[in-house]
């Protein structure tokens, strides 16, 4: 993503499963980048920008993704992890 931000272009499904083949030795599904796509173009265009993948990473965070229990998994870090957030969401209050 970042070659094409400095070379200001936007990138299409087809070169996105290469460059992360290329990147990862990873091959993604026709399917799994299709469903990436829906998620993160936002103006419809079929072409994915560094704004708009930023943009979605950044609403992840702020939605409460950042949580993940190291020490727990399940329930308990689900609990954990929903008791941290309760706190901060207090605390900021």
């Amino acid at each position: 993503m970042q070659m094409y931000t400095l070379a200001g272009r936007s990138i299409g499904q087809d070169e996105f499963m290469r460059a992360v083949q290329i990147s990862t030795g990873h091959q993604l599904s026709e399917h799994l980048v299709h469903t990436l796509f829906q998620i993160f173009d936002k103006d419809g265009d079929n072409r994915l920008s560094h704004v708009e993948f930023i943009g979605v990473m950044k609403d992840r965070i702020n939605r409460g993704f950042r949580c993940r229990p190291t020490s727990h998994s399940g329930w308990t870090g689900f609990k954990k992890c929903v008791r941290t957030q309760i706190r901060i969401s207090q605390e900021s209050s």
